[in-house]
């Protein structure tokens, strides 16, 4: 049996003449109690979006800046953190000068405490990767976090990402595209509650590591205590 982290990537090895099992697993993240202490978005009067992953070619950062400064024309009422780390950083940061972005900021590499916090406090995960992706941890922890996510149908993405139910996906790579999304979105606040109930309901049954550990130990008839 072969485990792979996308349907993609199961198509791909289809077509080298392997005819051997194929199973869909996904990576894991840590359960958050987020219920709890995360506000419902129709309760705020801001939307914060969150863009985490290394800062490099390919995953989207500039997308993600491009399409803030198309929201800045006409919302003053959403921003953008932007963490992560890589060699792109100063390029998005010299960009985000460029442009006068008052509204998105970077938080560096986050772990510990300090993601916790980041997460908790953000509304939508914005992940606009052209990357050839598997299944993000970033959008994951998204999940795990309650929060919708906007992103693209690359990798294994689509393949727990679904338009409509727990977030909004797409083929584009329009700025334009993105922020008309974000703007339709977000004035659809029970929409987007939907989603971010959706997603932690779904992280919870799918993605900690007991899930996954337990999918494994059956997979591999092995006994479960």
């Amino acid at each position: 049996v072969q485990l792979v982290l996308a349907n993609e990537f199961r198509n791909n090895i289809r077509k080298l003449d392997y005819n051997k099992e194929i199973l869909l697993e996904s990576n894991v993240t840590a359960k958050v109690d987020v219920l709890e202490r995360k506000e419902y978005i129709s309760n705020k009067q801001n939307i914060n979006l969150l863009f985490i992953s290394r800062i490099t070619k390919g995953k989207g950062w500039d997308i993600a800046i491009e399409t803030m400064r198309i929201l800045n024309r006409t919302n003053n009422n959403i921003t953008l953190t932007i963490a992560g780390d890589g060699d792109c950083l100063n390029e998005a940061k010299g960009l985000v000068v460029r442009y006068n972005l008052k509204n998105v900021n970077f938080a560096g590499y986050i772990y510990g405490n300090n993601k916790a916090i980041i997460l908790s406090k953000s509304d939508i995960l914005f992940f606009p990767t052209c990357y050839g992706e598997g299944m993000p941890i970033a959008i994951l922890e998204g999940m795990m976090y309650g929060m919708p996510i906007i992103s693209r149908n690359v990798g294994g993405i689509p393949d727990h990402v679904k338009d409509g139910i727990n977030g909004l996906l797409t083929d584009s790579i329009k700025p334009e595209d993105f922020a008309n999304m974000i703007i339709n979105i977000t004035n659809e606040t029970s929409i987007l509650n939907k989603f971010r109930v959706n997603n932690i309901e779904k992280a919870r049954r799918e993605f900690i590591p007991e899930r996954l550990i337990n999918r494994l130990l059956t997979l591999y008839n092995y006994p479960i205590n």
